[in-house]
């Protein structure tokens, strides 16, 4: 897990009403410690706590601004990005540059300490709330979630069937098994969008993993292989749904798991969580339950 802090140096001139930095501290994965004066002169040590925060698509804005400190924040599985107005406070040279990216892979990390002061960590004295209730969604904020990655999903559907026509000297009817396998997978996608006892974040994880494929994707000859060894196996396509990732025992999103399509069929009939029967009249086009 990484951790990347941008950093913008200012005087108080320049951002008036900000709050002066003592010091910039990466406590741990997804966690920034900020000490600073609130107004008063009272000394703060803020926690912005991103550890729980689940991915989003594109950055956003703090609510409150500059006054917050950290300003814009984007949350990927891998990697949290923020950025911070860290006003210097006066009798600490501005330092060079004054705009930096901060790459912090071990913890603590200091990234600024102002003159006089010691480093190390320091007691919390308050926690921002918008930071740390990033990971208490709501259903409807789940279920947008969800229903963003199916999009997606549909539309690497359609450009997967577009890109099998390239490959129909290996076999006349590869786009139509590669569409048989994509109706499989949205099976099995729609059931537990529609079941009220899962988690929407988890749909939203197994889309998401759907749309990336088997892992075999990178390698387009062994992905090939393997598909034209499951024409052989399923000549009219799967009559039931599977997808590329582990559905067994799943009560949140990190439960999910990537899998192969040859494991995947390789436990069906063995675990009912796996695999589920699909209505011979299934339409995988429709996209009128994504709503």
């Amino acid at each position: 897990m990484q951790t990347d802090v941008y950093i913008n140096f200012l005087r108080s001139a320049d951002l008036p009403g900000v709050p002066t930095v003592r010091k910039i501290i990466v406590s741990a994965n997804r966690v920034i410690d900020i000490n600073c004066h609130a107004t008063g002169g009272e000394i703060l040590n803020e926690r912005y706590d991103f550890s729980s925060a689940v991915s989003m698509r594109e950055s956003k804005q703090s609510p409150n601004g500059y006054p917050d400190l950290i300003h814009r924040y984007h949350v990927t599985d891998d990697l949290l990005k923020v950025w911070i107005a860290c006003v210097v406070p006066e009798g600490t040279d501005l330092p060079e540059p004054v705009e930096k990216w901060f790459e912090v892979t071990s913890f603590p990390q200091t990234l600024f300490l102002a003159t006089g002061v010691t480093d190390g960590a320091s007691a919390i004295t308050g926690t921002v709330a918008w930071a740390t209730a990033l990971s208490t969604l709501s259903d409807a904020e789940k279920k947008a979630i969800a229903i963003r990655e199916i999009e997606a999903m549909f539309d690497k559907k359609e450009a997967d069937i577009e890109n099998a026509n390239k490959y129909l000297d290996l076999h006349k009817d590869l786009a139509v098994h590669v569409a048989y396998w994509w109706r499989a997978a949205i099976s099995v996608v729609k059931r537990f969008f529609q079941d009220t006892t899962v988690d929407k974040l988890i749909t939203a994880e197994i889309a998401k993993q759907t749309a990336a494929g088997p892992s075999t994707r990178d390698d387009q000859l062994i992905l090939l292989r393997n598909l034209l060894s499951l024409i052989t196996q399923f000549p009219e396509g799967p009559n039931f749904g599977a997808v590329w990732v582990e559905t067994r025992n799943l009560s949140s999103p990190s439960d999910v798991r990537r899998k192969t399509m040859l494991q995947v069929l390789a436990t069906r009939g063995t675990d009912a969580d796996e695999t589920y029967p699909m209505a011979a009249d299934f339409d995988s086009t429709d996209r009128s339950w994504v709503v």
